[in-house]
């Protein structure tokens, strides 16, 4: 084979490389964007027979496995089971197929789910396991979860566990939580931080959730205190902010 006809292939491999390459990202960006859609619409349209094949779906995409979004997903799990509480064991059960740390999270979510069932569960789990993760279900056990809406905001990564929360079941206690971070922007250092993360938040939610628009708005007439910020917050949603 001539040099030409070698360099040729050789750059049809590579060419073909690159667009197998770019269509495996073009791929899971779909699947990253239909999975967040899903997330963040839940609460219009409650599908809880689909949950278990979305975990899988995230799992398989790597959401997981990332320290910076999976959290936010086991706490909106969390959500969904404080709310289908005599679905927890199912989806546990269903979901077996994640790895042992991703099982952890699992756990993690059905404690932080304050319910019954979730105890049942855990209980169960602490009589059949052993070694760390008996330890890691006893350590939960001890403990008393504490609702995402009675935390402190200190970071503005409690806010996302507070979206989070909302996308799951449509409880506007989570939106006035975030609210309620707003008046940290007259604050000193990480507090002006908070609520400048408060304020984008709710405005960049409220533009694509009406719920969330009526809900900054029934709190602007009713919590004068924070009437100026809120404006603000409505008027970036509706796009006339200066």
């Amino acid at each position: 084979m001539s040099k030409r006809k070698i360099l040729l292939s050789v750059v049809a491999f590579v060419v073909v490389a690159i667009l197998g390459t770019f269509l495996f990202f073009q791929i899971k960006m779909k699947e990253a964007e239909q999975l967040s859609d899903w997330v963040m619409h839940y609460y219009e349209k409650p599908e809880p027979e689909q949950v278990p094949s979305e975990f899988i779906q995230m799992n398989k995409a790597g959401f997981l496995d990332r320290p910076d979004s999976q959290f936010i997903f086991i706490t909106f799990l969390s959500e969904l089971m404080n709310r289908n509480p005599d679905r927890i064991a199912t989806w546990v059960n269903q979901l077996q197929e994640f790895s042992q740390p991703q099982k952890r999270l699992l756990w993690a979510a059905a404690w932080q789910s304050r319910t019954d069932q979730g105890t049942a569960l855990l209980k169960k789990l602490s009589e059949s396991l052993t070694g760390e993760d008996k330890e890691y279900v006893l350590a939960l056990l001890a403990r008393k979860a504490e609702p995402f809406d009675q935390k402190p905001i200190q970071s503005p990564g409690a806010l996302d566990l507070l979206w989070a929360c909302f996308f799951a079941s449509g409880d506007e206690r989570y939106v006035n939580r975030v609210i309620d971070a707003l008046k940290l922007s007259e604050g000193h250092g990480g507090d002006i931080l908070i609520g400048a993360a408060a304020s984008f938040s709710l405005g960049s939610n409220a533009r694509t959730h009406p719920k969330v628009m009526k809900i900054c708005l029934e709190a602007q007439r009713a919590r004068p205190e924070l009437s100026n910020e809120l404006g603000k917050v409505i008027e970036n949603a509706n796009g006339t902010d200066k």
